[in-house]
């Protein structure tokens, strides 16, 4: 449970919480957690890149204290290798991004990833104040593919099933 005041912002959910004098809200009603195993696995697939085949995606996260911005190009076929670059704390819209290093996916984590990607383009629903837009580019054998979305939902997005690109980036960051 966390009280009702939040990032300096009094938030306007309020549930009672078995007494009627004490107001506090669950981290559920602030950060909902999709139901990722109900959501469509549509292709194309990170888990599923070929010899050769590649995604980039671009994530520009905007929020109260700033923003952030990262391009995870991810190789496959799996286990994936994703480069990371970008800014932690910095949003850029266009221009060169340092390089904050390279991660390697299982096929299982790449799922994960998946299952992201498919409540994106389900259309995440939410007002919040961190709002991530995010552009993925395919390049397959079969062509190019470019897709877009946005993220005003603060949902939790990493758990035992799901894994958000924004978590990879960190741990590019992060882990040696």
């Amino acid at each position: 449970m966390i009280h009702a005041l939040m990032f300096g912002m009094l938030l306007p959910l309020i549930a009672l919480s078995g007494q009627e004098d004490e107001r506090t809200i669950t981290t559920d009603m602030i950060f909902p957690t999709p139901e990722f195993l109900k959501l469509p696995l549509v292709s194309p697939l990170l888990s599923e890149l070929r010899e050769g085949e590649s995604v980039e995606i671009r994530i520009l996260t905007r929020h109260c204290g700033g923003g952030s911005t990262y391009l995870l190009d991810f190789k496959g076929p799996a286990p994936i290798h994703v480069a990371v670059r970008g800014w932690i704390w910095v949003r850029v819209e266009q221009g060169e991004l340092p390089s904050l290093g390279e991660v390697i996916l299982t096929k299982a984590d790449a799922l994960r990833v998946d299952r992201v990607l498919a409540f994106y383009r389900g259309g995440p629903k939410g007002v919040c104040t961190t709002t991530d837009e995010i552009a993925a580019t395919w390049h397959l054998k079969s062509g190019t593919l470019s897709q877009a979305w946005i993220d005003s939902s603060c949902s939790r997005l990493n758990t035992d099933i799901s894994l958000s690109p924004l978590t990879v980036a960190v741990r590019a960051w992060t882990e040696p």
